[in-house]
């Protein structure tokens, strides 16, 4: 009798991606960090309208295995836009993405959000950072 298991495609031997959300009004941002984490090995979905959100997650039916959001976008912030969320991003690693320059206000997020922060501009070798922390990204990436 055979022990080698069936043959599998070469989509169930690759490595799962993440499934990332960037949230974020300005379009030049959004091309950038969905392109450098597509490098990076995720599958990333973005939107530029903070009020679409809650409706896009309650539509996947795979959950998003982080949220990428803007600190700074007009009619609703990027913290504010987490309090609405609440419940629905309950133990979704979230990284706030701002261009403050004040170590107080980046400390502030992440203690009250428990989120990482990545300071625009970021390279790629700080977005790699960041997803090795949340354990995100491909192996090979």
């Amino acid at each position: 009798m055979s022990t080698t298991p069936p043959l599998a495609t070469e989509l169930d031997r690759r490595p799962a991606r993440s499934r990332i959300l960037i949230v974020d009004d300005d379009a030049v941002v959004r091309g950038m960090t969905r392109e450098l984490l597509r490098v990076c090995g995720c599958e990333v979905a973005d939107l530029g309208v903070p009020g679409r959100v809650a409706a896009w997650l309650d539509d996947q039916t795979v959950p998003v295995d982080a949220l990428f959001v803007d600190v700074s976008m007009p009619l609703l912030s990027g913290p504010e836009l987490i309090e609405r969320l609440g419940a629905r991003i309950r133990g979704i690693p979230l990284v706030f993405m701002t261009g403050e320059q004040d170590p107080g206000v980046m400390r502030e997020l992440q203690r009250t959000y428990h989120a990482e922060v990545l300071h625009k501009p970021f390279t790629l070798r700080d977005l790699r950072a960041v997803l090795q922390r949340l354990s995100l990204g491909t192996p090979t990436a």
